[in-house]
This record gives structure tokens, sequence and C-alpha cells, in this order.
């Protein structure tokens, strides 16, 4: 018997977590981590910036959808480039993890308005 094939709402409304802190890394930072070595752990601190503002999604064990709560996220990090939640004791690990793109936007513009660098004064 096979598995259960993933049930996402409206596939087309999602991404991956990952491609959605690539998104708005790229939005805020405007250039390329100066060392391709480090661009996946900085990509882990913009998933984990994305999480504190919107839900982020996975697969529950039937193979829907459902959010990530809260003390998931508390106690877990994220890792692969935004691309996993592993729980602190290593056992659990959530590695397909969704966005709603609209939810994306919302927080990219909430980054963007902490994040945005003050043009100089000529």
């Amino acid at each position: 018997m096979g598995a259960a094939a993933a049930v996402w709402p409206d596939s087309a409304e999602f991404i991956p977590l990952s491609s959605g802190a690539l998104i708005a890394y790229y939005n805020i930072a405007g250039t390329a981590s100066t060392s391709a070595g480090d661009l996946p752990k900085r990509l882990d601190a913009v998933a984990h910036a994305i999480a504190s503002l919107v839900p982020i999604y996975t697969l529950d064990e039937g193979g829907l959808l459902r959010p990530l709560t809260k003390l998931e996220l508390a106690l877990s990090e994220f890792a692969g480039g935004g691309s996993m939640l592993v729980h602190r004791d290593r056992d659990l690990v959530h590695a397909d993890l969704r966005i709603q793109r609209r939810d994306l936007l919302d927080a990219l513009h909430a980054l963007q308005d902490v994040y945005r660098r003050p043009t100089p004064s000529p």
C-alpha cells in the first residue's frame, strides 16, 4: 500500500518556506550573502522571522495540511535554509514546510518596514 498523497487546499497558493525565505532575504538585503556557506543560516533566521509573523504549514501524519503550533516553533529551530524545522531533541523533523503566498507578502512588508535601510541625505 502506497503513502497517502499530500493534500494542499490550493497548492498554487502555497510555496516552500525555503523559497519564501530566499525571496524575503533578497528583498530585504538587496544582495547575495558574502559567503555561499553562510546563506543557509541566514535563510534559517529569515524563516524564523517569517514564522513569528504568519502561519507556517506542514503535513500531518495523514498527509493533511496543518499549521505548525507556537509550541512546535518554540521547541524547534529552522535548518537547511528554512527547508526543515528540527525539534531540539533531533527526533522530530518537519521537512515539507509551506507558506501561503499572501502571508509571505504580509510578512515581507512587515520585515521591510523593520529593516528598511535609511536613504542617505544628499
